[in-house]
């Protein structure tokens, strides 16, 4: 099952909105919040870059909806 186009579009814009103002580029160089639309839920999740290598980006899993 797949979500419906309306409310893909609508949590897009919402957590585009969020994960911008969540997390402000000026206090934390290095974190952001990101999401990932699935085909029946969305990951929403932390980057932030390895300590051990500038370059790669980890990811967090914080909720699912």
């Amino acid at each position: 099952m797949r979500l419906p186009e309306l409310p893909q579009r609508q949590a897009t814009l919402l957590l585009d909105k969020f994960c911008h103002e969540r997390v402000p580029c000026s206090r934390y160089q290095g974190v952001t919040l990101a999401y990932c639309v699935a085909a029946n839920h969305v990951t929403l999740f932390e980057e932030y870059l390895d300590p051990l290598s500038a370059e790669d980006w980890l990811r967090t899993p914080i909720a699912r909806f």
